[in-house]
């Protein structure tokens, strides 16, 4: 994916799109966005302009200590490896409180762990 726009190669073959340029049709919108809204990549009239999406997100809340540096982590599957979720949080001595998306499909458990 050379131009960024988050479609491979061989897809913008198939497609008919430019796969040097991220914006095909030069209407200010990438490939990979106008097919994610339901456009045509290859046509400037046909474009998402305003268009928006609303998604569910889950509140990861936990109390931290001032001083300490917390990493929240995901697991997708029991016996795989934890992987960070964001940047590192330095504590204030208050709730910390993040919202992190729940759009894929599948299962995941999170937990806070400090790392200083």
């Amino acid at each position: 994916d050379p131009d960024g726009d988050g479609l491979s190669n061989s897809f913008e073959y198939r497609l008919g799109s430019d796969p040097t340029k991220a914006d095909s049709d030069g209407d200010g919108y990438n490939d990979g966005a106008e097919l994610t809204a339901g456009t045509d990549p290859l046509n400037s009239q046909d474009n998402s302009g305003l268009m928006s999406h609303i998604y569910h997100a889950a509140e990861f809340v936990f109390t931290s200590q001032k001083g300490k540096t917390y990493q929240i982590q995901m697991i997708s599957k029991v016996g795989s490896t934890w992987t960070n979720v964001g940047d590192p949080i330095v504590g204030t001595g208050d709730n910390v409180s993040r919202f992190i998306s729940t759009r894929t499909e599948n299962e995941e458990f999170y937990r806070v762990v400090e790392v200083q």
